[in-house]
């Protein structure tokens, strides 16, 4: 079962998190998630400092301007339930430190996964460029971004439209050609330009350092209420977060690969500390 009273460092890494949360929404000319959040290197928003700063950034406001509560509390959450086993096993100075590493270390796989994803973008413009076609046209946007963003967006419908249209072989001209470009071009920047915020990575690591150090402590789950070992856990939702890394689906705007590198991370430190104390 979890022990869920607070430790020191856990409380102090909630009161940052919460903090920051309540600037980003009621103070929004700092414009915290400029600075803060985690973009791509490629990016002209990109800062160094952001490999560890994004870890105390949480989601604010969605598309509609509406608070978003989800994000900072599933993070919490976690960092409850599970932090505090972590953090009396390990100590605080050598918690902090992890829960730090655990946090740079998603945010270096997120972007070697986007850096490779983006790779692949560019290869498959450059592709397009040479043969451009109706079908390629349609199934590169559908990498790019969702079909009911494009349908949402009447001046983005109708770009895509009289692109798509023009593209058959019987109207196809080298004007047509470059729009079709500027088009997929606009939502390849994007996906340079998206931003990468939240403990989840941190969070991860915290679960897998939970399956390495009690891989043994069975509790239960609340959705679906079930028992289950921690060594399980921490395998499961490693191998989700590669599953679902690897399906690059555009509709969805969570960081997969962040969890599975936080988690990864974590497990080798881990390892590691456990080696060396032996």
């Amino acid at each position: 079962m979890f022990n869920i009273q607070i430790t020191p460092v856990v409380k102090k890494i909630l009161l940052v998190n919460v903090i920051i949360w309540l600037i980003t929404i009621f103070v929004p000319f700092l414009n915290l998630d400029h600075h803060f959040a985690m973009y791509d290197v490629s990016s002209d928003n990109f800062r160094p400092w952001q490999f560890i700063t994004h870890i105390f950034m949480h989601a604010s406001r969605d598309f509609y301007g509406d608070i978003i509560f989800s994000h900072i509390l599933m993070n919490s959450l976690g960092l409850i339930f599970i932090g505090p086993m972590v953090e009396r096993q390990l100590g605080e100075k050598r918690f902090l430190s992890y829960y730090l590493l655990t946090g740079f270390g998603a945010a270096a796989i997120h972007l070697a996964a986007s850096r490779l994803y983006m790779n692949h973008l560019n290869v498959l413009l450059y592709e397009f460029s040479q043969n451009p076609t109706r079908d390629a046209f349609h199934i590169l946007t559908d990498k790019l971004i969702s079909r009911s963003n494009i349908i949402a967006d009447p001046q983005l419908n109708n770009w895509y439209r009289s692109v798509y249209n023009n593209l058959s072989p019987e109207n196809i001209s080298p004007g047509i050609v470059e729009q079709a470009k500027s088009f997929l071009s606009l939502f390849v920047q994007k996906n340079a330009d998206s931003k990468m915020v939240g403990a989840s990575g941190a969070i991860y690591g915290l679960i897998a350092a939970l399956g390495v150090m009690f891989p043994n402590t069975t509790f239960m789950l609340l959705f679906p209420p079930i028992p289950i070992k921690a060594k399980w856990l921490a395998l499961f939702l490693g191998g989700y977060a590669f599953y679902q890394g690897i399906q690059f689906n555009p509709a969805d705007n969570v960081g997969h690969f962040a969890h599975l590198g936080g988690a990864v991370i974590g497990a080798i430190l881990i390892f590691q500390w456990k080696r060396k104390s032996r």
